[in-house]
């Protein structure tokens, strides 16, 4: 069985236990001569049955809502799930990549990244500079890639020659975007 229909039929099975529950103090504080059988089923009095309707009813009704709330909250989930695998298939692939924080710091590299610039994974435990990672012609200047998208630019795109560990150089398309909702 479904779990909301699991909590709708334990809301509507929790409505009757209260009106049960009212019954009997209503035959211990208001009707002590009558049949506690009576008060629950023959005779019960016209403000008790609007007041057990009125407890179904909630009961039944934070069921429904309650029921909802936890099948959109599932929905999420699964949706939350499926967009993190799609990150983590696009930022672990063979394309070298890394987010770089607005202080020039590498927050996330993959390991593409790491190999194309001999870093290991101990040194991203600290803050590094991603000047001192792939120093470049455009570092520390205005032609840098990051202060281009820091001044507003959506993408830049260009092409930068650095060295890799082996200390050859290679040229690199670099393509920067700003990482938005971070």
């Amino acid at each position: 069985m479904k779990m909301d229909r699991k909590i709708f039929l334990f809301a509507i099975a929790l409505g009757l236990l209260v009106g049960v529950v009212d019954t009997f103090l209503d035959y211990l504080f208001f009707y002590p001569g009558k049949s506690l059988l009576g008060l629950l089923v023959f005779d019960v009095p016209q403000h008790e049955i609007y007041i057990r309707t009125v407890i179904l009813i909630c009961f039944i009704l934070f069921g429904f809502v309650s029921s909802r709330i936890i099948a959109q909250r599932k929905e999420a989930e699964k949706e939350l799930l499926t967009a993190k695998a799609t990150l983590e298939n696009i930022f672990n692939n063979a394309i070298p990549l890394c987010i770089t924080s607005k202080d020039f710091e590498i927050l996330q590299s993959n390991d593409s990244y790491k190999a194309a610039f001999g870093t290991k994974p101990a040194e991203f435990n600290n803050p590094i500079k991603c000047y001192d990672s792939r120093e470049g012609e455009t570092c520390n200047s205005p032609e840098c890639p990051l202060n281009l998208i820091l001044q507003g630019k959506e993408e830049v795109s260009c092409e930068a020659t650095k060295e890799d560990s082996d200390g050859i150089p290679k040229t690199y398309l670099v393509t920067a975007r700003p990482f938005l909702d971070a």
